[in-house]
């Protein structure tokens, strides 16, 4: 036997078109948090119907180096993060592959690490939901909290490059201008924060490495109040350090997509779409910051409504 978490569940006698799943196997990446939620989210929205599965990363691999992979494999196997996703793409299981909690950036690296997989993916037979959100998502929201914005500007290092592209253009799109600043772990982030927030109107926070070092974070959101040039970061908890607004997907949100794409797959046999940035997000707001800069804007719920409606399309009225 494996080590393994298993449900075994009966077809939802509310739901008697819905097919029956003899397995599906979950991989996550580690023992984290993140992942524990990610696996209790799918196994609430799943195991009415499905019998479900869960490994850790070691386990999974463990279970490749035995024979009874082969034995009864699953109709869907899902990777919880990055490590997963990789393993997952080396050594590929039968049926249907689906990623989640992976950004969209580390995906594309990963595409070209095997691109084998490209023809799973081209017949839907593979897909994402990816964690982050989509470049236009981000320039809509900045858009309409700061309406009159001309220059945006962040801090990355060289790996957020393939991001930075997709913002700029994003912005561009809508006459607004992106600064970069690269940074190395030579540099003084201080020294750059400093200049860039001189030459900039909003600073957009990326999930990138050198921003989840706290003390540039400390910075970031320090300049923003000093300068009143509004910060606006890609989590909640950037919002109860300081900055005035973040758009994020939570866990929860990813595996309710997940969820629905495993459903999906079963009636039809193939994934809605090869890849996707999150349908569900929110937005957090600081009010406090909010007031510091003396603006007024839209409930939340306003927000969120409007950038649905939008989708991934930047929109460039005010």
């Amino acid at each position: 036997m494996f080590p393994c978490t298993q449900v075994n569940a009966q077809l939802n006698p509310q739901n008697p078109d819905a097919k029956h799943l003899e397995q599906v196997d979950v991989i996550l990446s580690g023992d984290q948090s993140l992942y524990d939620d990610a696996f209790n989210q799918l196994n609430k929205q799943l195991s009415q119907n499905f019998s479900i599965n869960r490994y850790l990363l070691e386990d999974w691999e463990n279970k490749l180096a035995g024979t009874s992979l082969l034995s009864i494999p699953p109709s869907i196997t899902i990777a919880l993060g990055t490590s997963a996703t990789r393993l997952l793409l080396k050594n590929p299981p039968k049926g249907g592959l689906l990623s989640l909690m992976v950004p969209s950036t580390t995906m594309e690296k990963i595409l070209l690490e095997q691109p084998e997989a490209k023809e799973r993916i081209r017949l839907k037979k593979m897909s994402a939901v990816y964690i982050d959100q989509p470049a236009s998502r981000q320039i809509n929201l900045i858009r309409l909290l700061t309406p009159n914005t001309k220059k945006l500007g962040t801090l990355a290092d060289k790996s957020s490059q393939p991001l930075i592209t997709k913002l700029a253009t994003a912005a561009n799109t809508c006459d607004m201008s992106f600064e970069h600043q690269q940074i190395t772990e030579k540099d003084n982030p201080l020294l750059i924060l400093r200049k860039l927030y001189q030459e900039i109107d909003v600073f957009l926070a990326v999930p990138d490495r050198f921003i989840f070092n706290r003390s540039i974070a400390k910075w970031m959101l320090h300049l923003s109040i000093r300068n009143k040039k509004p910060l606006i970061g890609f989590s909640e908890d950037f919002v109860n350090a300081g900055a005035m607004a973040s758009l994020y997907s939570t866990s929860a949100d990813i595996t309710r997509q997940g969820a629905e794409w495993v459903y999906f797959y079963e009636k039809n046999g193939t994934f809605p779409k090869p890849a996707s940035f999150p349908d569900y997000f929110s937005v957090s707001i600081n009010q406090d910051v909010i007031n510091t800069f003396g603006l007024k804007i839209m409930p939340v719920a306003d927000i969120e409504k409007e950038l649905k409606q939008l989708g991934e399309t930047a929109s460039c009225s005010k």
